[in-house]
């Protein structure tokens, strides 16, 4: 999550750097990509006319960011796909939607071919598709303006990224770009805490930026980005497994 929330960049559309003046430890979504304050809540959010408290000294708070309790393992908690109005019983009576295919991924995607085909990217193309999901209302973000295939590849795949965040496509364009072994490796952190008293003995590995570290990852390649063959299915052929 903690890596999720960093794909979001500041709300003039450059990178997000914790030693930019512009970000604030104490209000995470000031000055940043709308879509990071639609997505998510942190320490001192306001969600449903209350204040998040995941802060690690925060022992009071059920939702303190430690190791033992069945609350948040990164800082971070979804805005996504909940609705603050709603105080019925989340398990029988949501009626929350969880999209299928959203415009924005039909747009993004033949961005995406158009790229991978070798096709010549034209600032038309780009205005028709991802400065038209970067670019509308709710967003307001700078249109992009690389038409070189190289530069543009990473700069569609982050706005995949965080555009489609939590809508289970993350894993699928991993897969697809053949990338697992670069971003599914090492070490996962989540939310900064610089003021935090208990970060530097609770945190099981310290960060420079005081992120709290979450788990380590591996990865294996042709292993990992493939769907195994059932035993049974073997047993049946034995050739599939060859």
């Amino acid at each position: 999550m903690g890596s999720l929330a960093d794909a979001y960049g500041f709300d003039d559309g450059t990178p997000l750097s914790y030693d930019d003046p512009r970000f604030d430890h104490e209000d995470m979504g000031a000055n940043r990509d709308p879509r990071f304050r639609y997505n998510f809540i942190w320490d001192g959010a306001t969600f449903a006319g209350r204040i998040y408290d995941c802060n690690p000294d925060s022992s009071g708070s059920v939702d303190q960011l430690t190791y033992s309790k069945q609350a948040t393992r990164t800082g971070y908690g979804l805005r996504k796909f909940f609705d603050e109005s709603f105080s019925g019983n989340l398990l029988s009576d949501y009626g929350g939607n969880i999209p299928i295919i959203r415009y924005a991924e039909v747009l993004l995607s033949y961005l995406e071919a158009e790229l991978e085909a070798g096709n010549a990217i034209t600032q038309e193309l780009l205005d028709l598709t991802i400065n038209a999901v970067r670019g509308r209302a709710s967003v307001g973000l700078p249109p992009i303006t690389e038409t070189n295939a190289a530069a543009l590849r990473p700069i569609l795949r982050n706005e995949r990224r965080i555009e489609l965040a939590l809508e289970g496509q993350r894993l699928w364009d991993i897969f697809r770009w053949g990338i697992g072994d670069e971003v599914l490796v090492g070490d996962f952190w989540g939310a900064p805490f610089p003021n935090s008293t208990l970060y530097p003995t609770t945190s099981k590995k310290l960060d420079p930026q005081s992120r709290w570290y979450v788990t380590t990852k591996n990865f294996r390649e042709g292993v990992d980005d493939v769907w195994p063959i059932p035993e049974s299915e073997v047993n049946v052929n034995p050739k599939l497994g060859n």
